[in-house]
């Protein structure tokens, strides 16, 4: 099996504007996270009760997350997740070790995206001015997370628990982009960059 690649930054945050008690906005470079694909698109009944015998429940209603201890799995298509775990103690081995050997597959995305939070009380108006998603609670509730586009950029927008924000899961291709984007979109609410 060929060596694991270290995981680097797409991009190092370097510029820190304000602090973070006066920002209406604070945004953060999160660490690199373990990133899987869960795909059992013919049957998945089976594939969601074995994981389920195994305690990770996963989300069966478009768009909604759960969470399992330090991880996430979210629905992002019908038979199709992904499980976030920023501790890295979810792997590719331990998840398929709990699956059915029926037609599934699992892919590692992890260095494919890269995660950045949008955090402060004005978070929801720096998205709002590059995202078509209607941002109100009631239609994008606490642990939602539909796939859409900020600033032409296609991402999977992930509302955190008690007014936290947004995790951005992003292709790591366009990181940079987006990056810059938030600084100068942000830049009338007092933006602060802090560390990850």
């Amino acid at each position: 099996m060929p060596e694991a690649l270290p995981r680097e930054p797409a991009i190092r945050p370097v510029q820190k504007v304000g602090t973070a008690s006066t920002a209406g906005v604070v945004l953060t470079l999160r660490p690199a996270a373990t990133i899987l694909r869960l795909c059992a698109p013919l049957d998945h009944a089976p594939f969601v009760a074995a994981l389920a015998a195994a305690g990770l429940s996963l989300p069966e209603d478009p768009c909604i997350s759960e969470q399992w201890g330090d991880a996430t799995a979210f629905w992002v298509a019908p038979g199709e997740w992904w499980l976030v775990d920023i501790g890295a103690t979810l792997t590719e081995t331990t998840i398929r070790a709990d699956l059915p050997a029926r037609p599934r597959a699992i892919v590692d995305l992890s260095h494919s995206r890269t995660i950045m939070r949008i955090g402060g009380s004005q978070a929801v108006d720096l998205v709002a001015k590059g995202c078509p998603l209607d941002l109100d609670p009631t239609a994008f509730p606490t642990g939602g997370c539909p796939q859409s586009v900020l600033a032409g950029v296609n991402l999977l927008l992930h509302r955190l628990p008690a007014n936290a924000g947004f995790d951005l899961y992003v292709p790591r291709s366009y990181a940079r982009h987006l990056w810059e984007w938030l600084q100068l979109a942000g830049a009338e609410y007092r933006i602060s960059v802090a560390a990850g």
